[in-house]
Parts: C-alpha cells; structure tokens; sequence
C-alpha cells in the first residue's frame, strides 16, 4: 500500500474487516492471540468474540481487551454449543466486507490483515488472501514453514485448485485466511464433522482463486491442548464439532468426509465436464496417504462400527 493508503489504515476508510474469535476455555494463549489481532496496523478492525461458556479464565481475559478497545464484542453462550455452531455464530454476527477467524492459539504478524486486504482489493475475483504459515509452541518459538504448497491455489483452473487443497496432506491454515464475506455466504466454515474445516477450504477453492502474500505473517500454534491430541480418536473428536453428539453413536467419519466433498461437487456451479473433472479427483483423494491412504480408512470405519457394537453387545 501506498502512502496515502496507509494513512487512511488510521481513518476507517477502507473496508471493515470481520475478525471473529471463537473460543472455548483458551486462557493458556488467548492473550496473546487478542493482542496480535488489535495490534493490526489496519485499524478498521470489528472483532467478535464468542466464548462457548469457558469454564478458565478466557471471560475475564475477553471482558479486559474489550473493555480497553471498543472495536471489540464479547458474547457468552450459557451453554457450550460446540465448535461448529460457534463458528457459524461468529460469521453472522458481524458484518465486515472481508472475514476472518482468529484461534484463541494462533498468533498474527502485524500487517497480516494490511497485506491480505491488499490482495483482495487489488484483486475483485480472488475469494481468499493468505500468508505464508510458520508454526510456533508453547512459548512462540517459531518452527518450520508449514502448507507450503499453497501458492498453486492461484490458479484460474477451478480443478486444479480443488485437487491441491482436498488431495494434498495439509493442516487447513487457509481456513484462517483473509475471505471475500460474499464468497462464504451461505456456506458453513466448520460443519459439525471431523474434517469439515478441509470440505469448506475445498468448496472455496471452486468458489475462486486465492492469493499467497509470499510473506510468514501467520503462526500456527501445536500444543498437548490441540483438540487433535485432546480427544483420542475421531469418535470422540465429534464431540469437538458439536456437543449434541454422543461418542457412542454410530459414525463413519471418512465416508461422511468423501460424501461432503461429493456434495461440494454437485452444488457447484461447474460444467457437466468440469464435475467430471472434480470427481476425478476426489478418486485421487481416496488414494492419497494422509497418515494412510484414506482407502484403508475408508475401509476401517465399518470395522470399527462392528467392533463397538459387538463390544457393547457383550457388556
């Protein structure tokens, strides 16, 4: 940005950027999460905080920053709806031209939301900015470079952008990227399965093209409170998703990722060919070794029903 820009970064006279915090008991980093957000150097900033009834410290740390900045709203629900219903609450609650989420784990360079914001201006038919990710621990030491393979998402070829994001291993960072609000309209960010975050970033990547700013802006926090580690398995990591879900309760959760990506395809507004091409790849998607290939997966989740239900047969 230019001179003049960057002075109007003080003025409000660029567009109102959403940046949306869901949260659930994150104490342990929420601070350090909130203070990167209102750190921005684009200032017009509303940040909406929605705590899922933590049960710490996160409600006095989010009374604090929104006492002393009033671009900030905090709400708590009574009750813990879980991580989806709380991310779609966040995206309705605001109102911005742009939209981000912001983990209470992750942390943001200063001129992340300038340089993305950037990118979307310049660019009317790019549907998400992003950076370059690093990851940091505990402490914020930084780690490696990770979702290295992202710059390809700018492609015009819809295709290809729907096979690097759903049939490349990837953490999903770009669900933390810099988004066109009128792109994710009507969409859900985070459906109320394991694995939603991936359905969506896939459903993006036929939305439109991204943009990478070739810059590490963005920092990925692994700690031992991961909900990945938190939970045991992808029974019980439902639970994550939506509080409503019993671990007991019947699930094939590799099927139900490849029949959501299915559905991504047959809403698109894609050609017959182009649909073809898409369901192609999701053939490459059962084949790619994420952990194992998810071909195996597919195959283990029927065992796993089996074996519950003979187990709880027996008890």
């Amino acid at each position: 940005m230019g001179e003049s820009a960057r002075a109007d970064l003080t003025l409000g006279h660029l567009p109102l950027v959403s940046i949306g915090v869901p949260v659930y008991n994150g104490e342990n980093y929420l601070r350090r999460a909130l203070e990167s957000v209102t750190n921005q150097t684009y200032k017009n900033l509303e940040i909406f905080i929605a705590d899922n009834a933590s049960t710490d410290g996160t409600e006095a740390i989010c009374r604090e920053f929104a006492a002393r900045d009033d671009r900030i709203r905090y709400h708590r629900h009574p009750t813990n709806l879980g991580a989806s219903a709380n991310h779609a609450f966040v995206l309705r609650s605001t109102t911005g031209k742009y939209f981000r989420v912001a983990a209470h784990d992750d942390e943001m360079a200063p001129t992340l939301i300038e340089r993305c914001v950037g990118e979307l201006e310049a660019n009317p038919k790019v549907v998400v900015a992003i950076t370059r990710v690093l990851s940091i621990d505990d402490n914020s030491t930084k780690g490696a470079e990770i979702d290295g393979h992202l710059k390809g998402m700018s492609s015009s070829n819809p295709i290809k952008r729907f096979g690097l994001i759903s049939c490349r291993p990837n953490w999903a960072t770009p669900v933390f990227g810099v988004m066109r609000r009128e792109a994710i309209e009507g969409r859900e960010i985070l459906g109320r399965y394991t694995g939603a975050d991936r359905t969506f970033l896939a459903e993006m990547a036929l939305a439109g093209p991204w943009r990478q700013v070739d810059e590490l802006l963005f920092f990925r926090r692994g700690h031992a409170t991961n909900s990945t580690k938190t939970f045991p398995d992808e029974w019980h990591r439902r639970q994550w998703f939506d509080t409503s879900i019993q671990a007991s309760s019947i699930a094939f959760p590799q099927w139900r990722r490849l029949a959501e990506l299915a559905k991504v395809v047959d809403r698109s507004s894609l050609s017959t060919r182009g649909k073809v091409g898409a369901y192609l790849q999701l053939a490459r998607w059962i084949v790619t070794p994420v952990y194992r290939p998810r071909i195996l997966r597919l195959l283990r989740d029927p065992l796993v029903v089996a074996t519950r239900a003979f187990r709880s047969s027996r008890a």
